[in-house]
């Protein structure tokens, strides 16, 4: 006896495991608060339906001796002939089968069902998405905030307008596995860089001077993938979510100078993106990700002694595909990084804190085959 969900309501599939599996009774029960009694219910192997139902008594410990007795007894007299169904006309046809000018199935045989519907799952699977190699080239706009503050007082801050950059990021799944959604493990990289420049005034000689900034972020992890179906009017579409676990490098290197430190941050991210589709070619994008530990590295030694990092981000943005393999992108996404410093560090900051905030504008390219 079993009930997985679903599969009673449907005679066709049910006929189908029956004869498959050789099972030659399904005994389902309903059980009548009111009545205290047992309504139990046996499936017929021949057309998927109820052929039989009777009910039995129960008492305080559920079903009685008395009741299971004949349960038993109805089911050996059912399997040794007495299946109702048996005596349905031969000739007769069942309004689930298909003629063979397509209209219904007529009698098929086990083998025929069988092979029915291994097809029908070929056929599936064929029409599950086949992009697994996904890839974006996007001019960036970025916009970096860095505040530091020591509990002595001492504080260092930068704040930029937005500079221009690039992002590309390429993702890939080798290892596949289809079902009646797709699941896929693999590999994700993600490469950033922007070019920004900033005027200081030196405090001794109060000359201006202009320094550049340059920024670079390198990601690279694993990926899990998940399609889910979804239906749009006549079209079925695919909610597309992926989950991953990675590892990033953040670095921003400016000229040497005595008021803005060149910083660098390597971190543990954990994250998840999904791709909802909207109408037609068109999907709105998003996710999330968390940092749970970082270590910064250039310049800690200025701010402390030994360091802390973690943080969160966040991205939203859509997609519109030109074709099956090229499309449009754009997004806007912020992470912020939070830092604490232990200890006195060389710069005079003395358990110090930092916010390191970063904000980006995304538009180009996506590729996917």
């Amino acid at each position: 006896m079993f009930e997985p969900d679903g599969i009673l309501s449907n005679k066709k599939d049910l006929r189908w495991v029956m004869d498959r599996t050789n099972i030659a009774l399904i005994i389902d029960f309903f059980y009548d608060e009111e009545t205290a009694l047992y309504t139990v219910y046996f499936y017929s192997p021949r057309t998927g339906e109820i052929a039989k139902e009777f009910e039995v008594s129960s008492d305080e410990d559920g079903l009685t001796e008395d009741g299971a007795d004949k349960i038993t007894e109805e089911a050996q007299a059912f399997i040794n002939g007495g299946d109702p169904s048996s005596d349905k006309d031969p000739d007769e046809k069942d309004p689930d089968e298909k003629d063979p000018d397509g209209t219904g199935d007529g009698e098929l045989t086990a083998d025929e069902l069988r092979k029915k519907a291994i097809e029908e799952q070929d056929k599936k699977k064929s029409e599950l998405p086949t992009d697994f190699l996904m890839a974006g080239a996007m001019v960036r706009l970025t916009k970096h905030d860095l505040l530091i503050g020591g509990s002595n007082g001492a504080v260092t801050n930068y704040t930029s307008t937005f500079y221009p950059g690039y992002d590309v990021n390429f993702e890939a799944f080798p290892l596949v596995f289809a079902g009646s959604d797709v699941t896929a493990i693999g590999l994700y990289a993600h490469f950033q860089q922007g070019f920004d420049s900033v005027a200081i005034q030196d405090p001794t000689t109060l000359q201006a001077t202009t320094l550049r900034v340059r920024q670079l972020q390198v990601d690279g992890g694993l990926s899990y993938r998940l399609d889910t179906p979804r239906k749009m009017d006549s079209t079925e579409s695919f909610i597309r979510a992926r989950l991953r676990a990675g590892v990033r490098h953040i670095r921003n290197t400016i000229d040497e100078n005595t008021v803005i430190p060149s910083t660098s941050l390597t971190a543990l991210v954990i994250g998840g993106h999904v791709g909802y589709p909207v109408f037609g070619a068109f999907s709105l994008q998003g996710g999330v990700e968390f940092i749970p530990f970082g270590a910064w590295g250039l310049s800690e030694a200025q701010f402390g002694e030994d360091s802390f990092t973690y943080g969160m981000g966040s991205h939203i943005g859509g997609t519109y595909m030109f074709t099956d393999n090229l499309g449009f992108s754009f997004s806007y996404d912020f992470n912020l990084y939070r830092t604490l410093f232990q200890g006195v560090g060389t710069a005079n900051f003395e358990a110090a804190n930092a916010f390191d905030f970063y904000q980006g504008i995304n538009a180009g390219l996506h590729i996917q085959y």
